[in-house]
């Protein structure tokens, strides 16, 4: 293979094939070789921005690692703190139980504490009942104006005070004999009379909710089924609440143990330590070192179980009032809809006749005004015949003339067309006297026309020839130049042997960065590697719900947040110090 010439004077070059450079097309294998360079040139580029990538995610995650080190710290102090805090809470609620003893004098006071808050709650709930239907038949007595109706709301008025003094006594009567809170009274009570059929106005009057009538019996009944419903439902939630409240049968256990059980259970159940059941058995253990684990146990569960029961049945009674009230409402308000939907009915009703009358009104005129048409109708018709008796006499005379009329003119179409075939006739033979002139003068000129285009013919081949002798002798001229310019770059030209090892290896710029490549990274690379992040069980827990679909539903969310790196460390499991 020749040696590849390298021009030394690339001016003297440019000038001697200015012209036939710009004539030339780029070859393949310049087009090949810019290629090659543009995708070398853009592997580097991508290669440097995934570089710059990755060192701003380990930067990312570096400072990542940075944080959830200081918050690990601050959450180890913060349980620290907590631990302690809660160990001298328990050695001063030791030292203090050891100095006084106030067991009994708890007990005493918290049972007389909730004796009062249940007597207060039920006065006041007894008062709002009291209330209502008296300022609801106070407002009916200055509504109504009519004498008859005021002296029944006062007759009425007056009996509702009579029921509401001997209450009054009734309850006068039980404090005074009340010196201690009474213990023994359930709160499972059922409700009384003016719950189960309260006292509401209605049109202007006052009577029992379930007396109350209505026009539509359907909606009625099935209000009056709805109210029931909702006391049965009471009723059943009340029931399951006693059931479920129950008794201790722990009764021949001390007060003040029971107390003390009470309140470390309430203690330990308030917070959302998950070893909180084990944590307040070792509490009462070693606070009540004299009983069996297993009465404390089985005491604390009853405890536990029925710690939320007071304040069930204390929303249930004070939600009680408020969905009957809607729903009495809701059905008053049905009743009024019902009644004006009747109100309605019969006003459609006697519009319906009002419009059925005036139809037939309407029916008694249009027939009237139908016969006066149907006599003007005879009337115009017998005018209407005699109009026709008189066109159809001049219908008969317009025939004639027009009968008359074509006879006339088919004998004048006769005489046209009769001098139209004559005229036809004399063109004919006028044309085929001009065809025959037209076929003598084309043999002439196909004649004139053969010897004109041979002589065509024979200018064209001529000219063929010049232009393909003047083609020769141009690529002629452009080898001659071609071998001169060959000659001239060969005087001026380096001679460079073929190297194969020179050609086909590295250049001084890839060798470069290939040792960039091979040495030390631009900067110490932290955060995870691979083999971390696939011992994390966090990570397989989320690659396994990858797999089947699930990694962006909450249950996936749910489980990755509760799992634990580590596993509990031994002093984690309890806050009390043993010994």
């Amino acid at each position: 293979m020749p040696a590849k010439q390298y021009s030394a004077d690339s001016k003297t070059d440019s000038f001697l094939t200015k012209r036939h450079v710009l004539t030339c097309p780029t070859t393949p294998d310049t087009l090949r070789s810019r290629l090659e360079v543009y995708k070398q040139n853009t592997k580097i580029g991508s290669k440097i921005k995934s570089l710059t990538r990755i060192i701003k995610q380990n930067q990312t995650s570096h400072a990542l690692r940075q944080h959830r080190r200081i918050w690990e710290s601050e959450y180890e102090r913060l349980e620290t703190n907590r631990t302690a805090l809660e160990r001298s809470a328990h050695d001063a609620l030791r030292t203090f139980l050891s100095l006084c003893g106030p067991h009994e004098s708890l007990h005493t006071i918290t049972e007389i504490i909730d004796t009062i808050q249940d007597l207060d709650t039920e006065r006041e709930k007894w008062f709002k009942s009291l209330s209502t239907p008296v300022m609801t038949t106070i407002k009916c007595l200055k509504s109504v104006k009519d004498p008859v109706r005021r002296k029944e709301c006062v007759e009425m008025l007056k009996c509702a005070q009579q029921e509401l003094e001997q209450r009054r006594q009734e309850l006068i009567a039980q404090l005074s004999t009340l010196d201690t809170p009474d213990t023994t009274k359930s709160p499972y009570e059922d409700p009384d009379d003016l719950i189960l059929n309260p006292w509401t106005q209605y049109d202007g009057h006052i009577a029992p909710f379930l007396e109350i009538p209505c026009i539509d019996l359907g909606i009625q009944e099935q209000q009056r089924t709805l109210y029931k419903e909702l006391l049965d439902a009471y009723h059943t939630r009340l029931q399951v609440l006693r059931d479920a409240a129950g008794t201790d049968h722990l009764v021949h256990l001390d007060p003040s143990d029971r107390l003390r059980i009470r309140k470390i259970v309430q203690e330990y159940m308030a917070t959302p330590h998950p070893n909180r059941w084990t944590l307040c058995l070792d509490r009462c253990n070693i606070e009540l070192p004299h009983l069996d684990r297993s009465l404390i146990q089985s005491h604390a569960l009853h405890i536990h179980q029925t710690l939320h029961t007071p304040s069930t049945l204390k929303s249930l009674k004070t939600t009680l009032p408020t969905t009957l009230t809607q729903h009495i409402t809701d059905t008053l308000t049905l009743y009024t809809q019902a009644t004006i939907d009747h109100h309605r009915a019969l006003t459609a009703e006697q519009e319906t006749q009002d419009r059925i009358q005036r139809l037939e009104d309407l029916h008694a005129r249009v027939s009237k005004w139908r016969e006066q048409k149907m006599e003007q109708i005879r009337q115009e018709m017998r005018g209407e015949e005699i109009r026709q008796r008189e066109q159809e006499g001049q219908r008969l005379l317009l025939e004639e003339q027009a009968r008359q009329n074509r006879q006339k003119t088919q004998s004048m179409l006769k005489t046209y067309h009769t001098n139209k075939q004559q005229h036809i006739l004399s063109q004919i033979q006028t044309s085929l006297d001009l065809q025959e002139a037209y076929a003598i003068e084309t043999v002439n000129r196909i004649k004139y026309n053969q010897t004109r285009t041979h002589h065509r013919q024979t200018l064209q081949t001529q000219k063929q020839l010049t232009k393909a002798h003047q083609t020769h002798q141009t690529h002629l001229n452009a080898l001659a130049l071609q071998t001169r310019l060959d000659a001239l770059r060969a005087t001026v030209a380096v001679q460079a042997q073929s190297d194969w090892t020179r050609i086909w290896g590295n250049t001084e710029a890839w060798t470069h960065f290939l040792k960039a490549e091979k040495t030390k990274p631009l900067c110490n690379i932290t955060g995870y590697t691979s083999q971390d992040l696939f011992k994390d069980p966090r990570h397989k827990l989320s690659l396994a719900f990858a797999d089947h679909g699930l990694s962006g539903t909450p249950y996936a969310r749910s489980m990755l947040c509760s799992m634990v790196r580590e596993p509990v460390r031994a002093d984690q499991k309890s806050v009390i110090r043993l010994g």
